[in-house]
């Protein structure tokens, strides 16, 4: 069953060094559920379906099929935002990419994905130490935050100013992902082919391939920046 994630409880206290921590499960505060800076947190009709976690992110699917994310976001895993998320918030550029090339009745606007089974949406969402990866139901896979060991799968490495806050990647010929998965610095997506495709940080062989001293991304990416085409 689905759980409501709508007001705080936290018992937030103390570790040995000082540093904040809740020992007790304590509801989750959503800051802004449908993007638009809403601080409302009750809402009947808005429930969490899925949930994920990087090192320092905690991330919520909803019923309407958006990415909510709270915690780190320095390197904008969370999307374009405050340094920290202290509340759940909506991950803008994800909800705006599945909106403007979503299919079936989800294109454009907000159903609730429990209703139809044409509705491309959010349906698995992974972090890494500063990167995130997001699967949609469509097996679209995009990603976000640091990329500098190639973990983004965009071709690029180190702290490239230009790199877009979103990236769609693109398996080998036109393959779906099935699955991904994040480790501190490389990423793993499961093809609908039955193969594992990697990327990422490879220095003790976590990608699976031998070590490249100029490593170049198999992967195809079409860079977003949030304009529409």
């Amino acid at each position: 069953s689905s759980t409501n994630i709508n007001t705080s409880t936290s018992t937030s206290t103390g570790d040995a060094s000082g540093l904040p921590v809740d020992p007790v499960p304590s509801e989750a505060i959503i800051q802004n559920p449908n993007g638009e800076g809403s601080s409302s947190t009750s809402s009947s009709s808005f429930q969490i379906k899925k949930i994920g976690a990087g090192f320092y992110n905690t991330f919520a699917i909803c019923n309407k099929g958006k990415l909510l994310c709270t915690g780190e976001n320095q390197n904008m895993q969370c999307g374009d935002g405050p340094k920290n998320l202290f509340a759940f918030a909506a991950v803008k550029e994800v909800n705006d990419e599945i909106k403007s090339t979503g299919r079936g009745r989800g294109r454009g606007r907000d159903v609730d994905i429990s209703d139809h089974d044409d509705v491309d949406s959010v349906d698995q969402v992974e972090g890494g130490y500063c990167h995130t990866l997001v699967k949609t139901l469509a097996g679209k896979v995009m990603s976000l935050g640091c990329g500098d060991d190639g973990q983004r799968g965009d071709g690029r490495l180190g702290d490239d100013p230009t790199r877009p806050i979103l990236t769609s990647l693109n398996l080998p010929h036109d393959i779906m992902a099935k699955q991904v998965a994040a480790g501190a610095n490389h990423s793993v997506i499961l093809g609908t082919d039955g193969n594992a495709y990697t990327f990422g940080a490879n220095d003790v062989g976590q990608c699976g391939v031998p070590s490249d001293p100029h490593p170049q991304s198999s992967l195809g990416h079409d860079d977003d920046d949030g304009d529409d085409d």
